[in-house]
């Protein structure tokens, strides 16, 4: 997919207005951090948008709730700010349209 579409997807759940970035009080309200696994041994991935329609799934590394927010967020602003390294390339953020998406690269 290339940065153009990904950019459109987002704008579709309001990830994006006019094609730039919004800033990271918007993305929090829009987020949804998950949690799995449990004490030392959890994980959050961030989810924005909806499962069956346009789906955005963010995965930081290990970390709290608050860190991996703020680690999606930079992922996310990496989608506008190189249109062939960015975290999408590299398997940090998935989007899909069938239920939760995976990036098994990172749960591994």
């Amino acid at each position: 997919m290339t940065t153009k579409e990904l950019i459109e997807k987002m704008e579709l759940i309001g990830l994006s207005v006019n094609h730039k970035p919004i800033r990271f009080s918007k993305f929090k309200e829009r987020a949804d951090a998950h949690q799995y696994g449990n004490r030392s041994n959890k994980i959050y991935i961030v989810y924005c948008g909806h499962p069956r329609e346009n789906l955005f799934g963010f995965y930081p590394p290990r970390t709290t709730k608050q860190e991996s927010l703020q680690i999606a967020y930079q992922y996310y602003l990496s989608v506008f700010e190189s249109e062939h390294h960015n975290e999408f390339t590299y398997g940090n953020i998935a989007w899909g349209v069938n239920g939760y998406t995976l990036s098994y690269r990172k749960l591994s």
